[in-house]
């Protein structure tokens, strides 16, 4: 698949903590573009938490493109 640069709003780079174990990847984004990557990391690592799951380093960043 190509893609046109000119379509890029948003880039997104995190590492695999941040990767929630029931949402999709593309979930991943959404909830992240809509919320911010502090607030998801949070509510991920209440989840974590919560079910008694490795909390893993929890890297990213998120590029908005104008």
């Amino acid at each position: 698949m190509q893609l046109n640069s000119s379509e890029i709003k948003t880039l997104l780079m995190i590492t695999d903590g941040f990767f929630h174990p029931n949402y999709s990847i593309e979930e991943t984004f959404t909830k992240i573009h809509t919320n911010g990557l502090q607030i998801y990391s949070m509510e991920l690592e209440q989840y974590e938490k919560r079910n008694n799951l490795r909390s893993d380093d929890k890297t990213g960043i998120m590029i908005k493109l104008i």
